[in-house]
């Protein structure tokens, strides 16, 4: 069904979002019933993504993101998807066992390079994101 949509309008491009976002956490929820029984918890994080919710985007992060080279329409995609899929995944929280966290903010207000492109992570951003992930994981140990 998602495939027949057309995505060139707004109101299809909401449409195809929230019908992805409904399969994503019907997926995770399938994938909780199963470990359930196993004891073995599902933890599930959001990554941040630049142009979301960094505040001080960085020379090196502008030049190496190509805003200017036609990236513009997927920084619009995801700002317009990346909150209906965080919403229908954080409420699987209480829903279904589903242990979720979002790392969106975590570049808030860093002001040095995070990105090396639109998807990948500087090893200091690596490490920002490795040390959160971390300090969550380990309430799951004890």
């Amino acid at each position: 069904m998602i495939r027949k949509l057309k995505l060139s309008a707004g109101i299809e491009r909401a449409k195809f979002n929230m019908l992805a976002s409904r399969q994503y956490e019907a997926n995770l929820s399938r994938m909780a019933d199963i470990t359930r029984g196993m004891s073995i918890p599902i933890i599930f994080f959001f990554q941040p993504i630049m142009y979301l919710e960094k505040n001080f985007i960085t020379k090196h992060e502008k030049n190496n993101w190509g805003m200017a080279d036609g990236h513009k329409s997927y920084v619009d995609a995801m700002q317009k998807m990346y909150p209906v899929f965080e919403e229908s995944v954080l409420s699987l929280n209480k829903l279904s066992g589903v242990n979720a966290y979002s790392l969106k903010t975590i570049f808030k207000d860093f002001k040095e390079d995070a990105y090396i492109d639109e998807a990948h992570y500087t090893a200091r951003g690596n490490r920002l994101i490795a040390e959160k992930m971390s300090e969550i994981l380990d309430k799951y140990c004890k």
